[in-house]
């Protein structure tokens, strides 16, 4: 026996391969991944001698099960410290109904991401959560999405900006201040809203030395504004510099800076 006609990436063997008298065979075709798709006419010849006959049957090859993903939206932005979502969707092709499992790449530092549900069988949707912390890098990331099913990888791309959340910075003057056993030294507090930033900070000092009490003026800012900060010595204040550490503190955020007093 043989046989023609099956095109690019097919090939065919009978079992057996000759047939004594009346009989059978069998012709397996097998194809590859690449195999030619179309719909082939097979044509069989079975040879004895000088005598050919041949027969014809069709052989349709048909495009593997594959899958193809996407997400919408194509861009969210959100804020430090909030979070988005985006739905991805699986596309089946070809009889396609396996599983596929997500991943996703690119996002920033601070940034996670999380799929629910982690997979999905032939057709369906996920939701991809992103979540960005206070301190998550502020920029516009391309987040490459993957789905894998066996062998198989699909990708799709979306957009994801971050900007700076709501957040304040805190200063102190004059930077340092000298002052007599039992005299006191004030500073003006500066605290500075950005982002939208109407949250109150309160105050805090560390490293006040012995006999040595300090008060803030008002005890905390909403948004944007000042405090004086009072330290108060007494004859038992340790002569010498002295490094004061203070923070001011909102929710979770918290930021710092330094004065110096030098007590004589």
């Amino acid at each position: 026996f043989a046989v023609s006609g099956s095109g690019t990436g097919a090939s065919a063997t009978f079992a057996p391969t000759s047939v004594t008298g009346a009989g059978s065979s069998t012709l397996t075709v097998k194809t590859t991944s690449t195999a030619q798709t179309w719909t082939f006419t097979l044509t069989i010849t079975g040879t004895s001698g000088a005598i050919s006959r041949a027969t014809t049957v069709a052989l349709t090859v048909n495009p593997p099960p594959d899958f193809s993903i996407s997400a919408v939206p194509g861009s969210n932005t959100v804020a430090q410290g909030q979070g988005t979502s985006y739905t991805v969707t699986v596309n089946p092709l070809n009889g396609f109904n396996a599983s596929v499992n997500f991943t996703a790449s690119g996002q920033g530092g601070g940034t996670s991401v999380k799929f629910t549900p982690t997979s999905v069988t032939g057709a369906g949707s996920t939701t991809m959560t992103v979540t960005t912390n206070t301190t998550a890098a502020v920029g516009t990331f391309t987040l490459t999405i993957t789905g894998t099913s066996g062998g198989l990888h699909r990708s799709t791309t979306v957009a994801l900006t971050v900007n700076p959340g709501p957040n304040f910075s805190i200063s102190a003057s004059p930077a340092s201040q000298t002052v007599t056993r039992g005299a006191s030294a004030t500073y003006t507090m500066t605290v500075t809203g950005s982002g939208g930033f109407a949250g109150s900070v309160t105050f805090s000092v560390g490293g006040l030395p012995p006999g040595t009490t300090a008060a803030f003026t008002p005890t905390s800012v909403a948004g944007s504004g000042t405090s004086t900060f009072a330290v108060s010595t007494t004859s038992q204040t340790p002569t010498g510099p002295h490094s004061l550490t203070i923070k001011g503190t909102s929710g979770g955020l918290n930021h710092s800076t330094k004065v110096g007093l030098t007590v004589n």
